[in-house]
């Protein structure tokens, strides 16, 4: 256990808590059976991260199918591991149908040896949705090499060469499908962090104060990042978690509140301006009927808004007498959060009565 690398509070030197800062490695990467193995012991398994959408695996694969498939004399750095910068995705009229192609001006495909994936495009049929009982089905792969144009995937045979190749790519996305890379790792231990009562010690998040009590927390936390978490490479992996003892006297306590304070005031701004936004487009003006407000970002905002709220339990601590000021904004924010429901009870009143109208004519 790595609770023996965490200094420990003793009466000369009493600890209020630690400074936190998570690095993960780039090459961190892990698929998703092997990281629950990993998480679940150390009593993280409840953070497993939601697997990995289509878009973000297909860039991930294709990139690696690239470096695969590149002439063996050019350096591999040159090709974007997450194949933000090379893939782009095209929107076409069938939502059902992912389409992807390669960015040609950001890379030179001569210059590799892949100049023959110019036309390149990469078509992926989303599985049917699975209904109670029913087994899910996987989607359909596919790929051209055929200059732009009307290409329907799902009849779609491919010559002998875009075979091979399409074989060949289909490795690399059956494996991103499952794995994660260290931006989905890094959300992962960014959540545990938080998880142990932590206050943002600033706005984007990264450096966190951890109170002494979750020690042995934190010591397993430190196993998992700077041990169990393998990389691409199978190298030793330079992910570190860093935490720096906060002594418990009055000039640190006074340093931790005023960076938590201002870092939750810039969240509760944020949250306020754009409540502010979203209500001003939903609410009737003028005489004209509001735009209609879908539940799943009622409950977004909402759920932003209690866990706002929530958070005041941790600061209690740390902000003392600025608890008053932080309680009076959130106060204003459950106003417009009763305010976004009252809004979303027109929406669905409204659509009843739509309905009713309807059925009303139908008899009629």
């Amino acid at each position: 256990m790595y609770t023996n690398e965490i200094k420990e509070s003793t009466e000369q030197f009493p600890i209020l808590g630690y400074t936190v800062i998570a690095s993960l490695d780039t090459k961190s990467e892990v698929d998703h059976d092997h990281l629950l193995q990993l998480i679940t012991p150390l009593g993280f398994g409840a953070f497993l991260p939601p697997q990995v959408e289509p878009p973000t695996y297909f860039q991930r694969a294709i990139a690696a199918w690239m470096k695969e498939l590149k002439n063996s004399a050019i350096p591999a750095a040159l090709i974007d591991d997450e194949g933000k910068s090379l893939v782009r995705r095209i929107k076409g009229p069938d939502t059902g149908v992912l389409i992807f192609a390669l960015v040609k001006e950001n890379v030179d495909l001569a210059a590799l040896g892949l100049s023959y994936l110019t036309n390149l495009r990469v078509f992926f049929v989303k599985p049917p949705k699975v209904k109670e009982g029913e087994q899910p089905q996987p989607g359909t792969l596919t790929l051209t090499l055929t200059p732009s144009g009307a290409t329907d995937p799902r009849t779609y045979r491919p010559n002998v060469q875009e075979a091979a190749l399409l074989q060949s790519l289909q490795k690399w996305v059956d494996y991103y499908a499952v794995t994660y890379k260290s931006s989905e790792l890094s959300r992962m231990v960014n959540d545990i962090i938080e998880s142990m009562g932590a206050a943002r010690m600033r706005l984007s998040g990264g450096v966190h104060f951890v109170p002494y009590a979750q020690r042995d927390n934190l010591g397993r936390l430190k196993q998992l990042v700077e041990v169990s978490l393998p990389t691409s490479t199978g190298g030793k992996s330079s992910s570190t978690l860093m935490h720096v003892p906060v002594i418990d006297e009055e000039n640190s306590r006074e340093q931790i509140s005023g960076s938590a304070h201002s870092a939750f005031v810039q969240r509760v701004d944020a949250y306020e301006e754009n409540m502010r936004r979203f209500l001003l487009a939903h609410e009737t003006v003028d005489g004209q009927k509001p735009k209609p407000i879908k539940r799943k970002y009622m409950e977004e905002r909402i759920a932003q808004y209690e866990e706002m709220k929530a958070e005041l339990e941790i600061y209690d601590m740390l902000l003392g007498t600025r608890r008053q000021e932080i309680e009076s904004r959130v106060s204003a924010l459950e106003e417009q959060a009763l305010t976004l429901i009252g809004l979303y009870g027109q929406t669905v009143a409204s659509q009843g009565d739509e309905e009713q109208a309807t059925e009303d004519a139908d008899v009629s």
